[in-house]
């Protein structure tokens, strides 16, 4: 094999290595069984293609939001969302309609209430969400209320009452833009 040949190889080789560091799955798969897909930085993959592609106004986009508890809360009642305010589209730079949704997912497999239950009402159908096995997982669905911003609290359990409230509402919000 000639250098020219081995130079060829080499960078083929380098491109490959890099594609595959940044589909490789976390071992850890929590009660719901699916693996985490984590880049080679150790970030989730699918955050976005980066700037100048107007992401941020596509249709069909989930925004995950992630709930835990607060490991430094001493009283154990408090909990947290890695995304405090998300900022959703009803319609994209050109004026089209879109369909932005969230998802919230809780981080620490403990089942929580989602609950739109200011005076600001739900930008969605629905006013609660309910986080529970077997996926931990739930989707909002379509936005339905526009324009505005929407507070939501966060109760640990299956009920949305004032001795579950794990976050309250003046600090999450979701903000619609028409």
């Amino acid at each position: 094999m000639n250098f020219s040949t081995k130079l060829v190889l080499a960078g083929l080789a380098v491109p490959l290595l890099a594609l595959s560091g940044c589909s490789r799955f976390s071992p850890d798969h929590g009660k719901g069984g699916q693996a985490k897909k984590v880049c080679i930085t150790g970030v989730p993959c699918g955050q976005g293609p980066g700037h100048g592609k107007h992401y941020g106004q596509t249709t069909d986009r989930v925004f995950e939001v992630y709930i835990y508890m607060d490991s430094t809360d001493s009283t154990g009642k408090k909990c947290l969302v890695d995304l405090n305010t998300v900022t959703l589209w009803t319609q994209d730079e050109n004026k089209q309609p879109i369909d932005q949704r969230v998802k919230w997912v809780s981080d620490d497999d403990t089942e929580y209430t989602v609950a739109f239950d200011t005076s600001s009402n739900s930008p969605f159908d629905d006013k609660e969400f309910h986080v529970k096995s077997p996926s931990y997982e739930k989707e909002s669905g379509k936005i339905t209320n526009k324009g505005g911003y929407y507070e939501y609290s966060i109760y640990r359990g299956g009920s949305a009452t004032s001795v579950n409230l794990c976050m309250k509402p003046t600090d999450p919000g979701l903000h619609v833009n028409p």
